[in-house]
Order: structure tokens, then sequence, then C-alpha cells
């Protein structure tokens, strides 16, 4: 299994989906001091639980169809980067429909209630692709070289 394959990147993403979701069910949030950095609700920690183990189950059922998790890593690449984009740049109802966020706003993560998980879900989507779409073997198959 390669580092960055479709399916140990489902491996990775569902424990780290499945853990976070039970830390959340038993933590409040996660920060420092006077600011939670990660805050999620029961109902947002019980998804990423079930994402977790639906991802961990994909990349057992489907280790033998790596073209299956393949598209599937690119599914979950598009639904990240939407997310965490439209996140990022659309509309946050504590800030009122009618403000747009300024540079500043966007990219100053602690400032804006949920920023840091948009930029999770970025950071997530590019990897995904990277899994999806990266060279398979660390040779090259090329004759001769």
């Amino acid at each position: 299994m390669t580092f960055l394959s479709p399916r140990s990147f489902f491996i990775a993403t569902g424990a780290v989906l499945a853990l976070l979701g039970l830390f959340g069910l038993v933590l409040d949030g996660v920060g420092a001091g006077d600011r939670t950095y990660f805050t999620a609700d029961a109902v947002q920690n019980v998804s990423h639980l079930g994402a977790g183990l639906v991802a961990l189950l994909l990349a057992v059922r489907l280790a033998q169809r790596p073209k299956a998790l393949k598209w599937l890593a690119v599914l979950a690449a598009i639904a990240g980067l939407f997310l965490g984009v439209y996140g990022l740049l659309g509309e946050w109802p504590e800030r009122g429909p009618l403000a747009s966020p300024t540079f500043a706003d966007t990219w100053v993560l602690g400032e804006l209630p949920g920023a840091t998980e948009y930029a999770l879900s970025i950071v997530w989507g590019v990897s995904a692709l990277v899994a999806a779409f990266r060279a398979h073997g660390t040779r090259d198959s090329r004759p001769g070289v």
C-alpha cells in the first residue's frame, strides 16, 4: 500500500473522522485558553463518526477495486473543495446577509467561526485529489530509463 493511494487516503480519513467524532462527543471543543479552534455539535459529531466508519468500510471492501476507490476519492475531493471554498467565501449568518467577507476576514482563521473547519475541508479535498491522481509506483516505467 503506497502512502498516497486512494485506499490509504480512505483509511487515514476514516480513522481521523471516527476519532474526531468520538472525541467531539466526549469533549466540548479543541483549543487553547479562551480560543476554541474546532467545535462541533452532536449532529456533526455523529456524522463525523459515521463518515469515518463508512470511509474505513470502503477502504476494506473495495481494496480489490482501485479504480472505484480512485473515483470515490475524486467525488470526496469535489465535495471537500466545494464546501471549503463556499464556507470561506460564502455568506455567514452571524455577519448578516449583506456583509461580504474581506481578504483579512477570510484568511485570519481565528477571527471567523468555522473558518478552521472550512480550511481543513480544502486541505482534505486537495489531499483526496493528490491520492486519486498521483502516479502509481516510484520508478519510471519507460524502457531504457
